[in-house]
């Protein structure tokens, strides 16, 4: 750790978060109020927002509303709004800053800027210092933070709160805890076995996007441990108190503790599937699965252009040893496969809205970063960079545009000629309440652009220019 900037790339990738922050994004203000419920009402019940512009994404159970998806993305931004709602209420009431719009807004980025923001920052970091300490090379390390960061879609899906990227998130603790668990200074295999089982399970209290996951790691598991399966208690201890937990807010919810919220979401929302022939539905299941592999509607190899080169380097090394060891590569085919089969098995209709690329898989992203970054090398040094680059600007535009697309060509085409933006003066122009009729000067493209420069040359100011040792 000592000569990889662990600090420096952290707190760049958070800061870069915040500033491409995205208020209002789709599918975020149910978290958001299910936060001020616990926090500010001491319930599960959303009832006293049903008067709120951002009440929505709800279901209906014994008279309540109750956020339609499970609660733990909600959860984890539970004590540091309630830290920040402490000193909120404090405001006068008159005041300006007492309006709803401002009120949802400062809950939603604090519990971004401290979850979805934080946690994928921290996850990039762990993975780039994964590939630094197995490749002994620091700008690989780098490549590794700088391509799952800013060039995948972890980007979108960090500058708002959403479920996905925690997943993505939760899927690299387990990989280092899995096959490299000295990064986080865990020594015993027993404390390993526990965190990775809580993980998993908390995974499940966010979304059920972790299952496949967790089956590859299972599996893996038991083949490491076959001859001694006592061990894997450990796990299952792990396991214990996120699965109470959740079983405990739906009975507390729904009446049954089996019962989850996307149950009842979908015997009330859903459209039922129409009734077609087998070979119909293979190949609407088919369709999905290319879809979501190469499609510019939400293709993880058109949104990340480089995955590509970093398939043919898995599959070429597949029988050497140079930077994964064997069950490395056997875990991240077995994820691959995984999740293409997760694809196949759900409902056409439940993967119509992409949102932005592949996030149903997006386990898989860190997994490719981290391949193409250990086996990068001549002579693909010129149409490596091109990808990368090329990566790069359909993130970028992602997240500085930050709003949903069905077709990323056409999105990023829309963001060259448009120019650099941020989501964040989206809701500035038309969100504010009238009384914000003064904003500084500073808050255009241009001024939000100089002042991140400006903040990111602090970072890394001293690493490039050190400062001379005094002589004694």
């Amino acid at each position: 750790m000592k000569n990889f900037p662990v600090g420096r790339l952290f707190f760049t990738s958070w800061l870069v978060y915040l500033f491409h922050f995205r208020h209002l994004a789709a599918g975020s203000d149910r978290f958001v109020l299910l936060v001020r419920a616990i926090v500010e009402q001491r319930t599960f019940r959303l009832d006293a927002y049903q008067t709120s512009p951002f009440f929505g994404d709800v279901v209906m159970s014994g008279g309540h509303y109750y956020s339609n998806i499970n609660p733990g993305t909600a959860w984890l931004g539970v004590p540091f709004w309630a830290i920040a709602n402490f000193f909120y209420q404090n405001i006068p009431p008159a005041s300006p800053f007492r309006r709803e719009e401002i009120h949802h807004f400062l809950a939603h980025f604090i519990t971004t800027a401290c979850t979805s923001s934080l946690l994928s920052a921290l996850a990039g970091v762990f993975l780039g210092l994964w590939a630094y300490q197995r490749s002994k090379s620091q700008w690989r390390g780098i490549l590794t933070v700088f391509l799952y960061n800013f060039c995948s879609i972890a980007f979108f899906y960090s500058t708002r709160l959403s479920q996905n990227i925690l997943i993505a998130s939760l899927s690299i603790f387990v990989f280092v805890l899995l096959f490299k668990p000295q990064i986080l200074r865990i020594k015993s295999y027993k404390t390993q076995l526990f965190l990775i089982g809580f993980i998993l399970a908390y995974g499940l209290v966010i979304d059920l996007t972790i299952v496949p996951l967790a089956g590859v790691v299972l599996i893996l598991l038991f083949w490491q441990n076959r001859t001694y399966w006592l061990v894997l208690r450990y796990f299952l201890f792990g396991t214990i108190a996120p699965v109470l937990l959740l079983l405990l807010y739906q009975y507390l919810c729904f009446g049954n503790p089996f019962l989850s919220a996307s149950n009842v979401f979908l015997a009330q929302e859903a459209i039922p599937e129409p009734s077609v022939s087998l070979a119909l539905q293979i190949f609407q299941r088919s369709r999905s699965l290319f879809t979501y592999l190469f499609s510019p509607q939400a293709g993880l190899f058109i949104y990340m252009p480089y995955f590509t080169l970093a398939m043919v380097y898995l599959l070429h090394h597949n029988h050497q040893r140079l930077y994964f060891k064997h069950n490395e590569k056997r875990y991240i085919f077995g994820v691959f496969i995984a999740y293409s089969f997760f694809l196949l098995a759900l409902p056409a209709s439940y993967l119509q809205y992409t949102l932005f690329g592949c996030r149903y898989i997006i386990p898989l992203v860190p997994l490719l970063c981290l391949t193409f970054a250990l086996h990068f090398r001549p002579p693909h040094y010129h149409l490596g960079i091109a990808l990368i680059a090329l990566g790069f600007l359909i993130n970028l535009a992602g997240a500085q545009q930050g709003y949903d697309t069905d077709n990323i060509i056409i999105y990023t085409l829309i963001y060259i000629f448009r120019g650099a933006w941020f989501p964040l003066l989206d809701w500035l122009q038309t969100g504010l309440p009238e009384d914000f009729n003064t904003l500084p000067s500073v808050l255009n493209p241009s001024g939000i652009v100089f002042l991140l420069l400006l903040f990111l040359m602090v970072i890394w100011w001293s690493y490039f220019c050190p400062y001379p040792k005094s002589r004694e």
